[in-house]
């Protein structure tokens, strides 16, 4: 049986050894994580040795990967405190005397209008608008118990984003998704893949903790589910990795359950948001793995889907 990463992959990251052992099912080694090595896997493209990385609030936009090289004028516009040129982004109430009521639906506004990648204002600067408008945001009841709005996290020109059910404890305290122990079973998931944490975008269907990490009720979703529709068209990412039976519940708009979906892949349209499909790729939580190890080779199969679509080598 070989190893991954030079270190016993399937007991620290899976602990299936003796399952897979057993099974005769077997993985082989998924390459050296260099920093040449990610550059192949990502085909990441540098801007330029002068661009930096933009820091907004809870998350850091550290390595910009594009398939082709932006104009100056896109680079140019991420930095947030440049003056917008837009009309549409011109009509952002930030530092108006206004109630509050007509700031968030200005800001709604907004937002609604520069998912249009057409208008060409940066994703970063629109993900910052609709992180205000979600801070704002007492739609449901989840808005008066949460400490912190968990919006997401990631590179905003990422090509894999992993969508999770909602906020914990630890996420709550942080407002950055995916912290806890079942956060870092996603990142070594992630690194076996061949990436890094921050080549990848992380977030959830709702953006507030539900009470005690019980699931999140349906109307909680339905006044959430529009911010995740602006965060995916945004992004733009070209695949998607729904975490659990919640989020490929409510995002995918479906009943069946995560066992029978799992390995699958399905489509997501947001004909109001954008003319992309979406493909996705359904498999268990990293919650639901601390608890039943045993699954665990079963989202490993998934993720190699995924990569074999995304032309990643597996072996």
């Amino acid at each position: 049986m070989s190893k991954l990463f030079n270190n016993n992959f399937l007991t620290d990251i899976y602990g299936i050894s003796d399952i897979i052992k057993s099974n005769d099912y077997k993985l082989k080694d998924i390459g050296d994580t260099s920093k040449q090595f990610t550059a192949n896997l990502l085909d990441i493209k540098s801007v330029s040795q002068n661009n930096k990385s933009v820091a907004t609030g809870d998350s850091t936009v550290n390595n910009i990967v594009s398939n082709s090289k932006p104009s100056d004028s896109t680079v140019n516009n991420i930095v947030s405190n440049s003056k917008p040129s837009d009309s549409t982004v011109n009509n952002i109430v930030s530092n108006s005397q206004s109630s509050d009521s007509t700031v968030n639906r200005s800001v709604i506004a907004s937002t609604n209008d520069m998912v249009n990648k057409s208008i060409g204002v940066p994703p970063l600067q629109v993900l910052e608008l609709l992180r205000k408008e979600i801070e704002n945001c007492s739609k449901c009841r989840l808005s008066a118990s949460r400490t912190n709005v968990v919006f997401g996290d990631g590179n905003v020109f990422a090509k894999l984003m992993f969508i999770g059910e909602g906020p914990g404890a630890d996420e709550d305290q942080a407002g950055l998704p995916f912290i806890g122990r079942a956060g870092q079973l996603l990142t070594k998931m992630i690194i076996a893949m061949g990436f890094k944490k921050e080549d990848v975008y992380i977030a959830n269907i709702v953006k507030c903790r539900p009470p005690n990490n019980r699931n999140p009720f349906e109307d909680e979703t339905a006044c959430c589910i529009s911010y995740l529709h602006k965060q995916i068209a945004t992004i733009n990412p070209d695949y998607i990795i729904t975490l659990g039976s919640i989020a490929t519940k409510y995002l995918l708009n479906t009943n069946e359950g995560i066992s029978s979906l799992r390995g699958r892949w399905q489509s997501l349209n947001l004909p109001h948001l954008s003319d992309k499909e979406y493909q996705v790729m359904p498999t268990f939580h990293p919650a639901y793995l601390l608890r039943s190890p045993t699954k665990k080779v079963f989202v490993w199969q998934d993720l190699q889907l995924v990569m074999k679509e995304m032309g990643l080598p597996v072996k």
